[in-house]
């Protein structure tokens, strides 16, 4: 997240209407599908997982 006035308010006001043309994951409130219970919640431990597997061939 940011700090700056524009990109807290598109981040906390889900009522914005986000172009989807160009970026179909477009919305408010991106960071929930990261934490805990969210659709990427185990993103970085299977990406770190396979680079160190690349990495102790």
């Amino acid at each position: 997240m940011s700090s700056t006035p524009y990109a807290r308010r598109l981040y906390y006001h889900p009522e914005y209407n986000f172009k989807k043309d160009e970026n179909p994951n477009a919305k408010a409130h991106w960071f929930e599908d990261w934490q805990k219970g969210g659709k990427h919640e185990d993103f970085c431990n299977k990406a770190f997982a396979i680079i160190m597997r690349r990495l102790m061939r």
